[in-house]
């Protein structure tokens, strides 16, 4: 009895161990089909993302053909004109060709063209003569400096007497009688009598400009001192005193009052090359005060340069009323 008991056991556990071996062997299989499905799906989507990539490349392609296409369409004559105008306000004459290049390539037979190669060569001319005016000045130097006796400045203007050299510096007349200086021991006045014009009614107590002597030292003009101003002449002794009001020496009055300049300088000054230089800039100012005369131009407001170089003097800030001795540079 207990024989038949264990060979029914024996057999219902091979039948389960059967049973888990054909599960384990279905599972298997359907993996595989899994697995392979998944194979496929994703050579699918490789293809799909390959054909998306090549779709890309082909409408960037498209894009930048459009772009540069677009480019080209835009690049009018008129805007290569406005960029070669820009290259010639910076004075950048290598730019500007290569614009002018670019532009006779794409419009050969514009009037942007023209206009823009007439602006070009007006630009190589300036170029040219600047370059020319540099090579003048450093074989020169202080030689290309041109006397002037007119002056026109922001709100007057001045004509110069010629300027002499004297004992005695006279001023400030009235009736028979005026006022001087006279030179030190081994001295000089240098002298310049002035027509200062204001022209606008409106300017009725304009700015003079300063003016020095200079010496030229290591290649630059030295201050050696400072011109002062003085009236050259009075309606009478009374308004020289400052008693009343003179109209001849009031800009509010007369458009034009006579002025002269003057300072004291040594004969061994005298012999070195000598320039009387003024300024553009205005900054001697009329004041009352309560000497004789209680009216004068005073330069306590300038603070001029004690030396000056080749090309600030020969540019618009000065200009020079007198050359002494030039022939000794």
């Amino acid at each position: 009895m207990k024989n038949k008991i264990l060979i029914t056991s024996l057999l219902s556990c091979l039948l389960i161990i059967q049973g888990c071996d054909n599960q384990v062997h279905l599972d298997l299989e359907q993996q595989k089909k899994l697995n392979a499905v998944l194979v496929d799906e994703n050579k699918t989507v490789v293809n799909k993302n390959s054909d998306l990539s090549a779709e890309i490349d082909k409408l960037e392609k498209q894009v930048i053909a459009l772009e540069k296409e677009n480019k080209t369409l835009s690049n009018t004559a008129e805007r290569q004109l406005t960029k070669i105008k820009e290259h010639i306000d910076k004075e950048d004459d290598v730019l500007a060709k290569a614009a002018l290049g670019t532009l006779e390539k794409t419009f050969p037979l514009s009037a942007e063209l023209k206009f823009g190669t007439e602006l070009l060569a007006e630009l190589t001319s300036i170029l040219e003569s600047r370059k020319q005016e540099e090579e003048r000045k450093k074989r020169l130097g202080f030689k290309i400096l041109k006397e002037t006796k007119n002056v026109n400045l922001e709100t007057v203007s001045i004509a110069a007497q010629p300027p002499k050299i004297v004992n005695r510096w006279t001023f400030d007349s009235y009736d028979d009688s005026y006022h001087y200086r006279d030179a030190g021991r081994g001295k000089k006045f240098v002298t310049v009598r002035l027509s200062v014009t204001a022209p606008s009614a409106e300017e009725i107590d304009p700015n003079l400009p300063f003016f020095g002597l200079y010496t030229v030292e290591k290649g630059s003009l030295k201050l050696l001192s400072s011109m002062k101003y003085e009236f050259v002449r009075w309606s009478d002794y009374g308004s020289y005193l400052g008693n009343y009001f003179d109209p001849i020496n009031s800009f509010s009055h007369r458009k034009t009052i006579p002025l002269t300049i003057g300072e004291e300088v040594t004969e061994e000054q005298l012999k070195a090359p000598l320039y009387l230089v003024g300024t553009s800039e205005q900054c001697v100012k009329r004041s009352v005060g309560h000497g004789r005369p209680n009216v004068a131009y005073r330069g306590f407001y300038c603070n001029p340069k004690q030396t000056l170089t080749l090309d600030q003097v020969s540019s618009n800030e000065y200009f020079v009323l007198k050359i002494w001795n030039e022939k000794k540079l």
